[in-house]
């Protein structure tokens, strides 16, 4: 069982763009297509019908990525439903984080479920199926080769190079291993791991061990897990490389978009190149570069013409100021749902996809959440203090705790008393002697820092009487923001599985409201 306390965003510590835009201000309507709802993504629909999509290589593509998967019917539905020009996808997309990494990636992939689930609830003319796009083609090796649990992080010790996703799983048994003995024997979480390990005797690389995991998790709710690290999809989009390599027409039209952002003091998110292409093969990844009329590789020996692009196709891979175009363009998407950082980037595409002749989706910000048990929830309530007060700083929390306690000490009083009688002994003195005056002043200063160093001395005797309880209060802290970053970017959901059960993804999934303003706290009983 689950309780949830919505939060206002703006009493979290996001940055200020992403509260704007969660808030829907006006002056990001120009770089959006529309701002989300349900009204807003059933129009977005209308307008990607218009837009031709390869349907048929679509499902023939995810049929054959899905090959020796267990899929569920509902998984397999919406792979066949694709074929319809009526069938839509919400979308969301995330580096294969070694086991889902932090929290967030398990609420976009739920965030994704709810919202495809609502939007087919409240019309009939149009279906929608949730997707998972892996960023497996990112040479990032560092980004996803750890995640934490409970307060130890695990690492994959493994050689990095080339895109993540075709990297071989040697390893990874290690880290399932590793992952076993800090559970320990009682944990809820073992049989999920047991699973894993008969994963990776399936599994022929990272990108396929991840479909697994993903399929696993999220499988009977529909959602499907989409690489673009394929042959098949390099092909098609050859109209986009070719372009790009060309004309390199996406840096000026994204650095228009930037300059603009920079008026409204926001920063540049991402660095737009001449061309925005990788060339990848197994442990390679290197940028492309116009020279002397060719394109070389940097870093190798490898050149090609214009003419020879063709012979090159399935060696590109789009860089981050590309990849949302190139996704785009192989689904029939209506909207893109992402953390603040990533719609930050996709904020400045607007003009680029105008040139591309694709249909900008509509960007929602995912869901942010945390989870805390109802006797920590308790504890803090008790103490003086609401859910809102969570994400203070610690010190200001430690401060208001000891101010508002029944031993608070404040001699401001005091202070008070001093003031007016140095000022007295000042009046006087200065009617007889002037030059005393300094001498007086510099008596004040001095009982005034007496004053202050024991008040000083006596809150810290006051703050040790209380020392429990602003344990409490810091443990509470710790689990919503450890080391003061927000838990979604740092715990990882097999912690909380270890606890609370498998079926804990069901009741966070049941909680998460897919159009929402707010920031969720999920209490878990």
């Amino acid at each position: 069982m689950i309780e949830k306390k919505l939060i206002d965003f703006e009493l979290l510590p996001f940055s200020q763009r992403d509260k704007d835009y969660n808030a829907q201000s006006k002056q990001l309507a120009s770089f959006i297509t529309e701002f989300p709802s349900v009204e807003s993504l059933i129009s977005q629909a209308k307008t990607k019908q218009q837009s031709p999509i390869n349907r048929k290589l679509l499902v023939s593509t995810l049929k054959r990525q899905y090959k020796g998967v267990s899929q569920s019917q509902q998984t397999l539905a919406n792979i066949e439903s694709l074929l319809q020009d009526n069938t839509f996808t919400v979308i969301t997309a995330h580096q294969p984080s070694l086991l889902t990494g932090p929290l967030y990636f398990i609420f976009k992939i739920l965030n994704c479920i709810n919202l495809a689930e609502e939007l087919n609830a409240e019309q009939q003319e149009f279906d929608f199926v949730p997707v998972f796009v892996s960023g497996g083609e990112d040479h990032d090796f560092d980004e996803i080769a750890t995640f934490k649990l409970f307060k130890e992080t695990i690492e994959w010790q493994a050689e990095s190079g080339g895109p993540v996703g075709r990297m071989p799983i040697t390893g990874l048994d290690k880290v399932l291993e590793q992952t076993i003995d800090i559970l320990g024997p009682r944990s809820q979480a073992l049989d999920l791991i047991s699973t894993l390990q008969g994963f990776l005797t399936q599994a022929t690389n990272y990108n396929s061990f991840q479909r697994l995991l993903v399929n696993h998790l999220f499988g009977k709710y529909g959602i499907i897990y989409f690489s673009t690290d394929d042959d098949a999809l390099k092909q098609e989009l050859a109209p986009i490389f070719k372009k790009e390599l060309v004309e390199q027409v996406s840096k000026p039209l994204v650095t228009a978009q930037q300059e603009k952002l920079r008026d409204l003091s926001y920063t540049d998110q991402a660095y737009a190149r001449d061309i925005n292409i990788f060339y990848i093969k197994d442990g390679l990844r290197e940028r492309i570069e116009s020279i002397d009329g060719s394109f070389q590789v940097l870093n190798t020996d490898i050149t090609f013409s214009t003419e020879d692009i063709d012979d090159h196709l399935t060696h590109f891979s789009p860089n981050v100021v590309l990849r949302p175009l190139c996704q785009e363009y192989l689904l029939p998407n209506v909207v893109y749902i992402g953390g603040g950082g990533e719609l930050a980037y996709w904020v400045e595409r607007k003009l680029q996809f105008e040139a591309f002749d694709i249909p900008f989706p509509i960007l929602m910000r995912r869901n942010s959440a945390g989870l805390i048990s109802q006797k920590q929830l308790k504890s803090w309530e008790q103490l003086g203090f609401t859910t809102e007060d969570m994400f203070k700083p610690t010190h200001v929390i430690a401060n208001q705790f000891l101010e508002n306690s029944d031993t608070s000490f404040d001699l401001s009083v005091q202070r008070t008393s001093v003031e007016e009688t140095f000022a007295s002994i000042k009046a006087l003195s200065e009617q007889i002697d002037k030059s005393i005056s300094s001498s007086v002043d510099a008596a004040k200063v001095k009982e005034l820092k007496v004053i202050d160093q024991l008040e000083a001395r006596i809150k810290r005797s006051v703050k040790q009487k209380y020392d429990v309880d602003l344990n409490k209060l810091n443990k509470v802290q710790e689990t919503i923001s450890p080391n003061g970053k927000l838990q979604e970017r740092s715990d990882n959901i097999v912690t909380y599985i270890s606890k609370y059960g498998i079926g804990l993804i069901d009741d966070i999934k049941d909680n998460l409201d897919p159009i929402t303003d707010k920031f969720t706290l999920l209490i878990l009983q």
